[in-house]
């Protein structure tokens, strides 16, 4: 009985170390909803029965394990960018939690005159579906005024000054779903040289090739396109090197005009390393017989 007596005080000490809201009567913030509106405090447990004091304890126990249920793990989706047509909705990449705050703005990063945008004035938020859509009202640009919308078989060279850039909105939120991005198998086998060349440390030129997307055409700063931002990854691996990251890329050139332009602006340059992005131009304006060839 002795010793069974030297546990329970040691178990009454401890809870008397919970803090002050359960010392003062308050709900404790350990038990939650298993805490009963009033509490007793150090000084009243002294004089309870023993038996109770084991109950206490149990329900103390038992409200600790349920606590302890490991916690969803979320996930912030920052400044995903998207275009919204009219009143149609615009799929986010993921499902934004139920509570989850959403912002939405004009900018990738926060600039002193970056709007952001009202939720229920600019625009609806569907959680359910995970997207959003402007309002008849909305400040958010309408995708329907670029002037490249619905165009089809057009020539870049007739449109001077196209691009998205003024039609993005950026969206932060949360969501629970665990990214689901592919990840490359790596292609370090197959670039030898160029790995013997980094590792030995000084200059490795990096020539980026391709049409509008490569070329940064949509980009706010030229330091956040795709290309730049790998080549600045690898620079930060290789820190004895010097990687010289050099812009090849064309809006609007497809694959026959890359092909073209290949000797002028890739080949003479001498480089360790050419990153090719095509396709989306040859998409747009090549015909079918013409993008088989190629």
């Amino acid at each position: 009985m002795t010793l069974f007596r030297q546990h329970v005080s040691v178990a009454v000490g401890r809870i008397s170390e919970l803090p002050a809201p359960l010392e003062h009567g308050g709900p404790s913030p350990l038990l939650g909803n298993c805490a009963a509106n009033r509490s007793p405090n150090f000084r009243q447990l002294r004089d309870v029965p023993i038996a109770v004091i084991g109950v206490l304890l149990v329900a103390t126990v038992a409200c600790s394990t349920h606590l302890k249920k490991p916690l969803q793990q979320v996930h912030v989706n920052s400044s995903e960018s998207v275009v919204c047509v009219g009143e149609e909705p615009a799929m986010l990449a993921q499902t934004p939690t139920s509570h989850s705050r959403i912002e939405v703005r004009n900018s990738y990063v926060l600039r002193t005159n970056t709007v952001t945008y009202k939720e229920g004035v600019d625009y609806l938020v569907d959680r359910q579906s995970g997207s959003i859509r402007r309002t008849p009202d909305s400040k958010i640009p309408d995708f329907r005024k670029n002037v490249l919308y619905a165009q089809e078989d057009f020539d870049h060279s007739k449109f001077p000054g196209f691009g998205n850039t003024p039609f993005f909105a950026y969206v932060t939120y949360e969501t629970s779903r665990p990214k689901f991005w592919p990840v490359q198998a790596t292609q370090t086998h197959l670039l030898p040289k160029s790995v013997a060349k980094l590792k030995a440390g000084g200059p490795f030129r990096i020539i980026a090739y391709g049409d509008s997307i490569t070329a940064g055409g949509d980009v706010t700063r030229s330091d956040l396109i795709f290309w730049m931002r790998w080549a600045d990854a690898l620079q930060a691996r290789h820190e004895h090197a010097r990687i010289i990251a050099i812009n090849g890329a064309t809006g609007g050139d497809s694959t026959v005009q890359g092909l073209a332009r290949l000797s002028a602006k890739v080949l003479t340059l001498r480089p360790d390393l050419v990153l090719v992005g095509f396709g989306g131009s040859s998409a747009e304006s090549v015909g079918d017989l013409e993008w088989n060839r190629v």
